[in-house]
This record gives C-alpha cells, structure tokens and sequence, in this order.
C-alpha cells in the first residue's frame, strides 16, 4: 500500500537526514527496511530505562518548581516524562514479568518485580496481573469482548459501542475532566496492589511515604505534588485510558476467526502522510512535535505501537518489538494490519466502527 505507515517511513528515509532516522524510528515505531538497532536491548535494559525515565521526569519538575512561573514549561515536559515513566513500568516491564518475559529464566524475579512495580504505582499485584491479563484478555475468545477485563474498564468507564461516536468523544471528555473518576480508578488501582493483606498495605504506605519525605525535604511540597502524585495518579490514568480506547478493535462484529483476530490486533503508529506542498510541511512538524511526540513519550510506551505482535507471537522479543514486528511482517504480511496518525485518530478509528 502506497500510504501504508511502513511506505510513508520509507519516503521519510530518504526525504530526511540520516541524523534525523533514529529519533523518527523511535517516535513512529517503524524503522527502515534496511536499519539495524543500536543494541540488542533486554528486558533488564528496558526495566533501567523506564526507571531512569520516570526518576528524569520527577527530578526535572523539582528542579522547575524552585524557579517560578517562567520554568512551567519544564514542568509539563516533567509530568510528560514521569507519566511515561510510570506507565513504561507498568505496561511494559510489570506487563511482560506478568508473562514471565522480563526475566525469562528467573520467574521468581519475574513476580518479586511485578510486584516491586505494583506497590510503587499502586497497581495490579503479580499474581492478579497474571490471571486477569495473561490468562482472560489473552484468551483469544475472551479478547476484546465484553468478558475482556480491559473492556469491562471502558464499559465501566462510560463507553459503550451502542453510543455514538459523538457520545463516546464527549464520555472521553467528561472522565479524564471528572475529579470523581480519577479518585475512583487511583483508589481501585490501590486496592489491587495490596488487595486484604496488611503487609502490602504497609510496604505500599512506606514506600509512598518515603517519596513524599524525600521531595518534601529536598525541594517543597509542589515538587512531591506535581512531580510524584499527578504522573502517578492523574497522568497515569489518563494515559491507561487513551491507551486502552486505541488498543483493539472492542466488541468486533466479525465471526469469521482468522479475520476477527486480524482485525482485532493492529499496530498503531504515530505517523503521518508525506505533505504534497511545503506549506503542509509547518502542520506536519507541528504534529510530531505536539502530538506525536507527548503521546510516544507518555501513552504509546515501550512496545504499544507494535501491541499486535504481542498478541500474534506472546513470547516475542519485545524489548526490540519494532524490528521484530518488521522481520515478522516481512514473512508473514496476511497477519498484520498497519494503522498511521495521531492517538486521537487512532480512537476515533474504533468510535467509527463502532458508530457505522
């Protein structure tokens, strides 16, 4: 296809610098045909790299709130940052130990990360990320059904493919807006960390408490505010949500097997068309600096642009997902389906379908 993601990352190899070609496989998710990674990063290597993201994130709001109004900027790149951070350790690493592809020799590492993740976050223990994810969204008759633990947090977050594309904008606006939701969803995601045992609850209120002293002392208490509590609980579930809601194909119509898990598992890349005029040039820099850039960093993390490969091939490679989706693609082309533009388009994609 002339307009397929991959076609357009291939005119971009030719029509942008050499140097510009690895910040721009980093933020589509595609690399070139012929590029070869920097290093054949591991599990442990993407668990260090999404801490130092998120420490980076924190550290970089404290540093801003001891400077006034005119750092505010810095501060949202922090947020931005932390909230990548966090959602990387989550989604990625606590993700894949859940699977036990972290550490694929070591499963006892495997949880006591999992759940090192969950009491820093406040989110799902080990043992029920295993069972509700690895088990029920991965079931292939469960997956993006109403039975699908991720589609029953859209149904009970307001979304419903019997409403209109409209109505589902205006839910999405209304919730990520609601005080209310997000008090819900981060006092639920506590309680799935330390569930009825008073030994999680005091690691968990330890650990939160020594963040909280540590930042209070070193930099004041906006630092601990903006810098630690709003990536973990406001940026955080704004991004699960954006997330979640560009995923999959939710309550796909199509009975036919092979077609509903095709359609079901796509990749979605923060990617757009070649501009056929300079002037388009200013809007398509513009989007990939505001849009596509925020959304790589804190709701597209780690290996999410590629999700499909994770679903067609669980116990790939996915500290290095984006090349091997390519080399898998090149093989097997009939199981992948490609998707380009912003978050927003990626979940008006699945409003759409849902409407039509």
């Amino acid at each position: 296809m002339l307009n397929s993601p991959e076609s357009v990352r291939e005119q971009l190899g030719t029509l942008l610098p050499k140097w510009l070609q690895r910040p721009v496989t980093w933020i589509t998710g595609l690399p070139l045909a012929n590029q070869a990674p920097l290093w054949n990063r591991s599990g442990a290597d993407s668990a260090v790299l999404a801490m130092l993201t998120l420490v980076s994130g924190t550290a970089i709001v404290s540093i801003a709130t001891q400077h006034g109004l005119l750092f505010l900027p810095l501060a949202v790149i922090g947020v931005i940052l932390g909230t990548g951070g966090v959602r990387w350790l989550y989604v990625g690493i606590a993700h894949h130990a859940s699977h036990g592809n972290v550490f694929p020799k070591c499963p006892r590492t495997n949880a006591l990360l999992g759940d090192l993740i969950s009491l820093l976050l406040g989110s799902l223990a080990h043992a029920a990320y295993q069972r509700e994810h690895a088990q029920d969204h991965h079931a292939w008759s469960k997956l993006g059904t109403a039975e699908d633990p991720d589609a029953k947090f859209l149904l009970a977050s307001g979304f419903s493919p019997d409403r209109s594309r409209r109505a589902n904008w205006l839910q999405l606006a209304r919730v990520t807006t609601s005080p209310s939701w997000h008090l819900r969803y981060f006092i639920n995601r506590i309680r799935s960390a330390c569930g009825r045992s008073p030994m999680r609850w005091a690691v968990y209120m330890a650990v939160q408490f020594g963040i909280f002293m540590i930042l209070h002392h070193e930099f004041g208490l906006a630092a601990w505010l903006v810098g630690w509590v709003m990536p973990v609980s406001i940026g955080y579930n704004i991004s699960a949500l954006l997330q979640f809601l560009s995923e999959h194909m939710w309550f796909c119509a199509i009975q036919d097997r092979q077609e509903r898990r095709k359609a079901l598992t796509v990749g979605r890349f923060l990617i757009d068309p070649i501009p056929t005029r300079r002037v388009d040039w200013i809007v398509w820099w513009t989007r990939l600096v505001l849009l596509h850039i925020p959304a790589r960093l804190a709701i597209l993390v780690a290996d999410l642009s590629q999700h499909d490969l994770h679903h067609i091939k669980p116990m790939s490679k996915w500290s290095m997902a984006a090349y091997e989706r390519r080399d898998l693609r090149n093989q097997s082309p009939e199981k992948f389906i490609s998707y380009g533009g912003s978050v927003f388009q990626h979940i008006d994609r699945i409003f759409k379908t849902w409407e039509s």
